[in-house]
């Protein structure tokens, strides 16, 4: 009985531990979700701003194979008439699908046609690192060589000023004519205020570098690559995603903006003063301490943070200075990338510290689970012991003779019997004594 209580107090040790751990489990990860939970309607704005970019992705594809790219581009080589046809292709897909660049690059780096800008060509402008840039850009020889080795790349990059100068876009004029400029005249952002007054960042009076949905694919004829196509649409100015998404998010309340380094390049957002009141709040800056509830970030293929996503809701505090920290200077220069590089929007971050409430959790739960064996190991030897000295006990037990019926008569008889000869004898001694007084009485 000792060892029962025993196994059944270590038994409820046991319990507590378990469940202990995984209470404290499931409290400090919850803790650590409600800390970096996305709002609802940012979240929905993320998954907006990556379905774009998915959906650019796929439709890319299926204009490769319904326009018979990889066909054209080997015939292409030394052929007049199909470099000419490889140039109306790419007009055509950019202005089906809506890009600012479409662009065939060889599997060694050079350009062999620009749906933008068709008299640019043979040159290596893709093909380059521009980690020595600075603020740098995307590493897009990395991006070129996974796509030839069969990858599909689909990320949200930063292209360079330099790039940027190489490819053109149709601007539509006020009286009605347009002219071609260069991306890079389009995407700049000159840093101001809210009234318009120039601002200065790190000696830099404007951002030089487009930010955009980038998607390379292998242009492949069975087993051979034969070319990559980089297309790209800039998000510098957009409106056509964020006013769509902004009409149907909780009535209108929130604006979503697009921010590189604390600067906003695409917002619904009006200014709501000062000379340029009513119009949209691109150029200026995000106040130094935002909600961290309503902004996630926006990671480049390799990882590093290169722009934000926030939702904003007026009166909004407007910023008279840059931040003192811009995103720029925390970006994580990486090393080469290989074929294990994870998508941009996969999270670049280990989540250690739920990683170890889990560890805990499972250390307290083996140590109570092998208590929880011991115990139930000595519960059940207990009980089995018992069960087997009953059981002993039961088969060894001494047996007596059942009373037999007949036996008790006769005795019972046999006593009677006894009785009443002594009563007999009794008399006749006490007749006789009365005639003889020396007589000796019966046995």
């Amino acid at each position: 009985m000792k060892k029962f209580r025993q196994a059944i107090l270590i038994g409820s040790i046991a319990s507590i531990l378990i469940w202990g751990g995984v209470a404290l489990y499931f409290l400090l990860s919850t803790r650590d979700r409600l800390n970096n939970t996305l709002s609802p309607e940012l979240e929905k704005l993320n998954n907006a701003f990556y379905q774009t970019l998915n959906n650019q992705t796929r439709s890319i594809e299926h204009e490769i194979e319904m326009q018979g790219l990889a066909e054209i581009i080997t015939q292409s080589d030394g052929s007049q008439f199909y470099n000419k046809k490889l140039e109306i292709v790419l007009d055509r897909i950019m202005y089906t699908q809506g890009l600012h660049i479409l662009s065939v690059i060889s599997p060694d780096g050079n350009t062999i046609a620009r749906g933008s800008n068709p008299l640019e060509r043979n040159d290596l402008i893709y093909f380059q690192n521009y980690d020595h840039l600075n603020p740098p850009a995307a590493k897009l020889q990395d991006l070129i060589t996974l796509a030839a080795n069969g990858r599909t790349i689909s990320s949200a990059e930063l292209f360079p000023k330099v790039l940027l100068d190489k490819e053109y876009a149709l601007i539509r004029l006020e009286d009605g004519g347009s002219q071609k400029s260069p991306l890079s005249e389009i995407s700049e952002m000159i840093y101001q205020d809210r009234d318009g007054n120039p601002l200065t960042l790190n000696g830099e009076t404007r951002e030089t570098r487009g930010l955009a949905h980038v998607t390379i694919l292998p242009i492949r004829d069975k087993d051979e690559t034969l070319a990559v196509l980089i297309g790209a649409r800039l998000l510098s100015k957009e409106t056509k995603i964020l006013y769509t998404f902004h009409r149907t998010t909780d009535s209108g309340i929130y604006h979503p903006t697009i921010s590189v380094d604390g600067m906003r390049i695409a917002t619904t957002l009006p200014i709501d003063g000062g000379p340029l009141k009513g119009r949209p709040a691109i150029n200026t800056f995000l106040e130094s301490n935002p909600k961290i509830s309503l902004q996630t970030p926006v990671f480049d293929y390799n990882g590093n943070q290169i722009a934000m996503l926030q939702l904003e809701e007026p009166p909004v505090k407007w910023a008279t200075l840059p931040p003192p920290q811009t995103s720029h200077q925390n970006i994580v220069k990486k090393g080469p990338t290989d074929v294990e590089l994870k998508k941009s929007f996969d999270s670049v971050n280990p989540p250690w510290i739920p990683l170890g409430y889990l560890l805990i959790a499972i250390v307290l739960g083996f140590v109570a689970l092998l208590i929880l064996v011991t115990t139930a190991k000595e519960l059940f030897l207990t009980i089995g012991n018992t069960i087997k000295r009953r059981y002993y006990l039961n088969q060894n037990k001494p047996k007596t003779p059942a009373p037999n019926k007949e036996h008790e008569i006769e005795f019972s008889l046999n006593e009677e019997n006894k009785t009443n000869i002594s009563e007999q004898e009794l008399e006749e001694f006490t007749s006789s004594l009365m005639d003889n007084p020396d007589a000796t009485p019966p046995a």
